[in-house]
């Protein structure tokens, strides 16, 4: 059996890859598209949560990671505000969901899809996170740029690059 990429170890094993896979990948570099339409100056950013946990979860069948999620970027490059995919289930998990998109904001989304289920385990929040019922996720970040005109997809393109740049 051929080893899959790292992407797609668990727990240091090889596994093997569902059909699903293949849309698993698709599913999650389309969820970020969804940025374009829920990411407009003034909207909060909620609005992205409602959307790719829309697609995501209800139309493509996957399962979102609650906790994980993207972040700005300021001073720090993990900076605020969070931002969550998923919808928040209680009061004050997320208090930045009702934060206004303002033009000048610099984000990094980062829906993490699991193909079973959504519950995870890590060695006390460190990397790596990994399935609780060792199915197979998928992670990847996309850096959007808020501007008066809207939305700037500053990686749009980058999941079309071999694997291995310049080697």
């Amino acid at each position: 059996m051929m080893e899959p990429p790292p992407a797609l170890r668990i727990s240091g094993m090889a596994a093997l890859v569902p059909r699903k896979t293949p849309f698993a990948f698709t599913s999650i570099t389309r969820s970020q598209s969804s940025l374009v339409v829920s990411s407009t100056v003034g909207r909060p950013l909620i609005d992205w949560a409602r959307t790719v946990q829309q697609y995501v979860e209800s139309e493509c069948g996957f399962h979102l990671i609650r906790g994980l999620g993207g972040h700005g970027y300021g001073r720090t490059l993990h900076g605020p505000p969070f931002i969550s995919n998923v919808l928040p289930s209680r009061p004050g998990e997320w208090p930045d969901a009702m934060l206004p998109l303002k033009p000048g904001m610099l984000l990094a989304v980062e829906p993490m899809l699991a193909i079973g289920s959504s519950a995870t385990t890590s060695d006390s929040r460190k990397w790596p996170v990994e399935t609780a019922d060792g199915s197979l996720a998928v992670h990847y970040e996309a850096n959007i740029l808020i501007t008066k005109e809207g939305p700037c997809d500053l990686t749009e393109g980058m999941d079309e690059l071999p694997d291995i740049v310049g080697g």
